[in-house]
């Protein structure tokens, strides 16, 4: 199985659909991110924390409607300024994380939302033809 991708002309709906389509779902899981920055990564900033930012879609794949989201927007404070009632609180010892540790505790958080059953799925999401249910979290901001 291929999927023809025009880099051009196709939008992420499109291609969306398109795999979807391809392996005969009826949902499918797809997102963005839009900043992964490890610790350090900042210019002329050697100790700047890790920070991540991404959103999770479930998307039906006949219309192409995002039907939930959930959304991580979190950059690592200094250590002692991470508060123990943090989403992300520390297992264990406090340490620095990478933007891949950062990351996939965000998945975690984000995923905490995600529906079980479609009766739980209220509303489409604004800006895909609609609104819905979404976990909003700053984790890792103390």
């Amino acid at each position: 199985m291929q999927l023809a991708v025009d880099l051009e002309n196709d939008t992420p709906r499109k291609l969306t659909k398109d795999l979807g389509n391809m392996i005969g779902a009826d949902l499918i899981v797809t997102g963005t991110v839009w900043r992964y920055r490890d610790r350090g990564g900042v210019d002329g900033f050697p100790d700047s924390p890790a920070s991540v930012g991404f959103v999770i879609y479930l998307v039906d794949v006949e219309t192409g409607t995002r039907i939930w989201q959930g959304i991580f927007d979190g950059s690592q404070e200094s250590l002692t300024r991470i508060s123990l009632k943090s989403p992300l609180k520390m297992e264990g010892s406090l340490k620095w994380l990478s933007a891949n540790e950062l990351a996939k505790r965000g998945v975690n958080v984000a995923m905490k939302a995600f529906p079980t059953t479609l009766e739980e799925i209220q509303t489409p999401i604004q800006g895909s033809k609609d609104n819905v249910s979404q976990e909003k979290s700053n984790a890792g901001k103390g």
